[in-house]
């Protein structure tokens, strides 16, 4: 699907759509097409929160981030979003893989 972007508290501001959607786009890769993402901005006494949830597969992924500038928190949910999902899509494909096989044997590490 894509990302739905959500202001809270803020005035909604094209320029970071943009920078949300790049974002995503970086993060993609490792998710479902059917995938299921959003992004909810709030400011709160002077904090700026980001909150990414993304369902794919049937799991949750959640990630949050607070800083005082905008872009610091969104740059920082985003990136660990990012190693959530690149965590679970490198279990998932380790485990198709199977065992190695040498000359007919099972590799030992």
């Amino acid at each position: 699907m894509g990302l739905t972007v959500t202001f809270r508290n803020l005035n909604a501001r094209e320029e970071v759509r943009r920078r949300a959607l790049a974002l995503y786009e970086k993060v993609e890769r490792f998710v479902d097409p059917a995938a299921d993402a959003s992004l909810v901005l709030s400011a709160e006494h002077g904090r700026v929160t980001a909150e990414v949830t993304i369902l794919s597969r049937g799991t949750s992924f959640t990630a949050t981030a607070d800083d005082d500038e905008l872009r610091s928190a969104l740059d920082r949910a985003m990136h660990t979003i990012e190693e959530q999902l690149r965590r679970d899509h490198d279990r998932r494909t380790d485990r198709r893989a199977g065992p190695e096989v040498v000359d007919g044997f099972v590799a030992s590490e």
